[in-house]
């Protein structure tokens, strides 16, 4: 997060929960840290943003999504392994997005 114009700190590559993770914990540990986030994509998520093929799902248990450092999680999953919509709505919910 950072002001126009101003140099960052740190750049984070990919807006995928890693990156808003590392983001995350930048802000937690380092407050005067500036940074930005960069993704080739035009939002975030990653690979949940961009792959909609039918009946595709995570390969690694949700809840298990986020879950090292202060990350906002979600209170309920739908499934063990959620599609996409469920885990790009997890990332909107990690950057504060309504």
């Amino acid at each position: 997060m950072n002001s126009p114009g101003v140099p960052s700190d740190v750049i984070i590559i990919g807006a995928g929960m890693p990156g808003i993770c590392a983001g995350i914990q930048l802000q937690s540990k380092f407050k005067n840290a500036t940074f930005e986030i960069f993704d080739k994509g035009n939002d975030i998520g990653g690979t949940w943003s961009k792959n909609t093929y039918p009946n595709l799902s995570c390969d690694i248990l949700s809840q298990a999504s986020g879950a090292s450092g202060p990350v906002k999680r979600m209170g309920h999953w739908a499934a063990l392994h959620n599609a996409p919509g469920a885990l790009a709505c997890h990332s909107d919910h990690t950057i504060g997005r309504p």
